[in-house]
């Protein structure tokens, strides 16, 4: 499938499925917000392919963080930095941090690398739990986005788990499927 570069897309990840746009696309976002009737003081995740792409988005707080997460990544971490201008205000919702993630999915990590960075969220309509059922996704969503991506890999069916590497320790946002507390523990021992 050829992807539009103005697009929004659902896509199968490692965790659970996702709604997405590429990273530039600010008009995708709003249609991101408004599909999921997500409050837009809430800022979403974005998808990279690796640590080069995360390098262009955020300011390491301490080169240990990034070391820390070429062991994490790819896999089920989404790591909150401070955030470069690259990342528009309005997918971090005002705020000066970003929550990065590079997803343990090959198919889409090759997409990454061929289109860039993607904004991206789970599918489900604000507060409710991600949406696991792809005919029932396709059936709420179809209407509101241009594609389907990797539907023959399902999802995990986890969140990805959410650490804030902005605080000293480093803190765990969201609990998910993926242990970081050796890791957390770790940056502790070092402050």
């Amino acid at each position: 499938m050829e992807i539009d570069p103005q697009g929004v897309y659902i896509f199968a990840t490692d965790t659970v499925y996702g709604l997405g746009t590429p990273l530039g696309n600010a008009e995708g976002v709003a249609r991101i917000y408004r599909a999921k009737g997500r409050d837009a003081r809430k800022p979403m995740a974005v998808l990279v392919a690796d640590l080069a792409q995360a390098d262009t988005l955020v300011d390491w707080p301490t080169p240990l963080y990034r070391d820390a997460l070429r062991n994490c990544w790819p896999g089920a971490l989404t790591a909150v930095l401070p955030a470069r201008p690259a990342v528009p205000l309005n997918v971090r919702a005002g705020f000066a941090t970003v929550g990065l993630r590079c997803p343990a999915h090959e198919a889409l990590r090759q997409l990454l690398r061929r289109t860039g960075p993607w904004v991206a969220t789970s599918v489900n309509p604000t507060g409710e739990a991600p949406m696991s059922d792809p005919v029932l996704i396709k059936r709420m969503f179809n209407d509101q986005v241009d594609g389907f991506l990797f539907f023959d890999q399902e999802p995990l069916g986890q969140v990805s788990t959410v650490l804030d590497l902005t605080v000293a320790p480093p803190q765990v946002l969201r609990q998910g499927a993926q242990d970081v507390s050796r890791l957390v523990a770790a940056f502790a021992l070092d402050d």
